[in-house]
């Protein structure tokens, strides 16, 4: 006491006790993401692409995917990001969702679309009879777990497989 008042010693370090807790969280966190280490990509095929449509402004193609599952576990695939080119300039770039779940060990196929607008490809006159086409991009898919699904929702880890293929579509 120093006149009546409690002296508090300066010469002690603080102990900061938060640090232990942070590496605790980090090696738990650490320990549920190698559990989805084991988990492989699905694998995404471009089978081939078609005109499905086609108005006096432009025409929507279809592109045609087969898709994987290499693994035990089922995978919830939740969107695909992907852009399509025709003769190398790109015509459309855009999201879907995937609203699929690929079965263990199980394969599906759908399509996702690309439209592209004849101003835009510079076909307002006349129309090629066909086209090379080319498509880039990625499916974004959930692996098991609760933990998996809150850091997909908050963007920590979002585990990807590749989207690419090309070819030529004839145009009516």
């Amino acid at each position: 006491m120093h006149g009546g008042h409690a002296v508090s010693r300066t010469d002690e370090p603080r102990r900061d006790l938060s640090w232990p807790l942070r590496w605790t969280a980090l090696g738990t966190l650490a320990g549920a993401l190698a559990g989805c280490e084991g988990l492989r990509a699905p694998s995404v095929e471009v089978l081939d692409a078609k005109v499905v449509e086609v108005t006096d402004e432009a025409m929507r193609v279809d592109i045609a995917l087969d898709l994987r599952n290499p693994n035990a576990e089922p995978l919830e695939l939740k969107e695909f990001t992907y852009s399509f080119n025709v003769n190398g300039n790109r015509m459309f770039q855009g999201k879907r969702s995937a609203h699929a779940t690929l079965s263990r060990t199980g394969a599906k196929r759908l399509n996702i679309p690309a439209v592209i607008r004849f101003d835009r490809a510079g076909w307002t006159e006349t129309r090629p009879k066909e086209v090379t086409w080319s498509v880039n991009g990625s499916l974004v898919y959930l692996t098991p777990g609760a933990l998996a699904e809150i850091l997909l929702d908050i963007n920590v880890r979002k585990p990807r497989a590749p989207l690419r293929g090309r070819g030529t579509v004839a145009i009516p």
